[in-house]
């Protein structure tokens, strides 16, 4: 069985590459029968053996990825995609017709979909939507639900879809972690750390606040880059915020964010809106530590559904009398912590690869 999966991946830093190259190790692991070939977009860096399809950003995308897998006739695609993976205007618009190319082109299709924007508070996201972008995204949906199977990370999207859309068939799968679980118990040190990509819904001045106030003991690290929106912020951020109890990492290499969970007693999550499956907050369980969350329903319904110890704040007063507790209360990070990992451990890629192998089974597309 030959399976070509469609996604960014490193060394490119677009949309979905980390998590495109986790799966990607997934699916050869958990059969390595199969045979695996990852289409992805043309970059500068360095080959991970991808073939390089499309150029980002090129409203020719679905014709470009067509091409390259009528070169090498896989069995079924996989697209790992969300509604900002392919570029801006135009071009992301028509990359999210590629489900519908790869259909139409005669190849099986499964298509695995990050967010929904009809499910998600969009200002609170930083985006602003008009007339003309709803009626794109209702078309790039209807070009998704064309797909063999379509595959939801979140029950509120599949549900949503399946009404709206009636694709052939929809599944629920799992996230899967973004590489193995390694357990440690939380350092002695009151250290704090907040991970994401910044600059729209996600801003960490709230937590940059506390810490420049004095409010909360001990050491924070921001980690992660900021959103290619928003040129210029985190920069402004390092200036504002220059503080030696306060350290910004920019982008973090694969081979150091284990050590960077392990280093922290707590991992906050000062968001105002998440558009899906939390990809930090599986991180932060399955290297054992608790989370502090804003209230949004995305982390009560993974919380919920995962069966994990974590605590919501709604407001910045709340955060900081959270914190405090929390940093001064070492059995609860320790066996919260301990909990978090066992709760999803079990769920590693090659784990939930297994799902989309089966989907590629003679009658379950």
């Amino acid at each position: 069985m030959k399976l070509a999966l469609v996604t960014n991946y490193p060394p490119d830093k677009r949309p979905l590459s980390e998590y495109g190259f986790h799966l990607a190790k997934g699916l050869s692991m958990s059969n390595p029968d199969g045979e695996i070939l990852v289409v992805s977009g043309h970059h500068k860096g360095h080959s991970n053996g991808e073939l390089r399809a499309w150029e980002y950003g090129s409203p020719r995308i679905p014709f470009q990825v067509v091409k390259t897998l009528r070169q090498h006739s896989p069995d079924t695609v996989l697209i790992n995609t969300h509604f900002t993976s392919w570029g801006g205007g135009l071009a992301n618009f028509a990359g999210l017709f590629t489900p519908l190319a790869v259909k139409m082109a005669g190849f099986k299709t499964i298509t695995l979909v990050h967010h929904l924007p009809q499910t998600i508070d969009a200002k609170r996201a930083g985006y602003k939507l008009t007339p003309l972008h709803h009626v794109a995204i209702d078309l790039a949906c209807r070009a998704i639900a064309s797909s063999d199977t379509v595959c939801f990370l979140l029950e509120r999207d599949l549900e949503y879809f399946k009404k709206a859309y009636s694709p052939r068939r929809v599944e629920l799968v799992q996230h899967g972690l973004l590489g193995n679980p390694a357990w440690c118990p939380p350092p002695s040190a009151p250290n704090v750390l907040t991970f994401g990509n910044w600059g729209r819904s996600k801003k960490p001045e709230p937590l940059l606040n506390i810490y420049q106030e004095g409010k909360v003991a001990g050491s924070l690290i921001v980690a992660g880059g900021g959103s290619h929106t928003r040129s210029g912020y985190m920069e402004g951020l390092r200036t504002k915020y220059d503080s030696v109890n306060i350290s910004f990492t920019g982008y973090v290499p694969e081979d150091e964010v284990q050590h960077l969970f392990h280093w922290s007693q707590v991992v906050v999550f000062p968001y105002e809106e998440n558009t899906g499956i939390s990809g930090v907050l599986m991180q932060a369980c399955q290297y054992g530590r608790i989370a502090l969350l804003k209230r949004l329903p995305v982390f009560e319904q993974m919380v919920d559904r995962m069966n994990l110890v974590a605590y919501f704040y709604d407001d910045d007063g709340e955060l900081e009398y959270a914190l405090n507790t929390l940093l001064n209360s070492p059995e609860i990070l320790i066996e919260g912590g301990r909990h978090n990992y066992e709760s999803v451990r079990n769920l590693t890629m090659d784990k939930v690869a297994e799902s989309y192998w089966s989907f590629t089974k003679e009658g379950a597309i």
